[in-house]
């Protein structure tokens, strides 16, 4: 008699296309082992295809219907589930589609999909507290250049050679899609704003300073991070800006 591992392997086996594999372990009757678990497989590709596409909208309107089908049940073969959660599932597209030589005409897909991605885990993070400029205020003034910023959970970073942000703004629901592929590369922040996942960009000096904060760094070396792409940068602005945005969960002090 097989052990439940080995009955978990052999079905997770037909599932992924072995036909033979539950041969003696499912009863026959109206239907066959073979045919009970086809029906078994298309409902699970079609669940799947459909989360898929749930998480990547944009990715599926800039390959089309059909396309992405066939992209959603090769990844699927590759990459199935490993979690009970359906929220994880997809994280590897923007790498699988890399890799795809039928998508090479469409060199910012992969930024595309990572935005994607990243707009999805935005949605689902971990609510946090924001910090304000009261919070800084209420900090000795002479340890300002040595505070260190907490990012919100739902914060991620893109610097991109497309305009990633633009291209995923004309293909939202009600937009026609046409967007200026030439207008050059973008640096983008995702983040969860008061219930709200917004794609925001940002300059390439307070983009700088931001992912700076994002690994660790003290104001005094994230500003610096700033100025050495823009000396005229204007670095009180941008941290009101970035406050503004509830893009701060925690302010951290030295010794704290």
């Amino acid at each position: 008699m097989l052990s439940l591992r080995d009955m978990q392997a052999r079905f997770v086996a037909g599932l992924h296309g072995d036909a033979n594999a539950l041969d003696g372990v499912i009863a026959e009757g109206a239907f066959s082992a073979a045919e009970r678990l086809n029906i078994y497989r298309n409902n699970y590709s079609v669940s799947f295809t459909e989360a898929l596409a749930a998480v990547y909208p944009v990715v599926k309107r800039l390959v089309g219907d059909g396309f992405f089908r066939y992209l959603a049940a090769r990844f699927l073969v590759g990459h199935p589930s490993r979690s009970g959660n359906i929220h994880e599932f997809g994280a590897e597209l923007a790498a699988f589609v890399t890799h795809d030589p039928a998508l090479a005409e469409l060199p910012y897909l992969t930024d595309v999909a990572r935005l994607e991605w990243s707009w999805h885990l935005a949605l689902h993070a971990m609510d946090a507290g924001v910090a304000s400029v009261e919070h800084i205020a209420a900090i000795e003034p002479s340890l300002h250049e040595q505070l260190r910023f907490q990012l919100h959970p739902s914060v991620s970073l893109h610097q991109s050679a497309h305009p990633i942000a633009l291209i995923w703004e004309a293909n939202q629901p009600g937009e026609d899609g046409a967007a200026d592929l030439g207008a050059g590369g973008e640096n983008v922040v995702v983040a969860r704003v008061s219930g709200q996942v917004r794609v925001m960009r940002l300059p390439p000096a307070d983009f700088a300073m931001l992912r700076a904060m994002a690994d660790g760094a003290t104001v005094a070396d994230a500003c610096a991070a700033a100025v050495r792409l823009d000396d005229e940068v204007d670095l009180a602005q941008a941290l009101l800006a970035f406050l503004a945005n509830e893009l701060v969960t925690a302010i951290e002090a030295p010794g704290e």
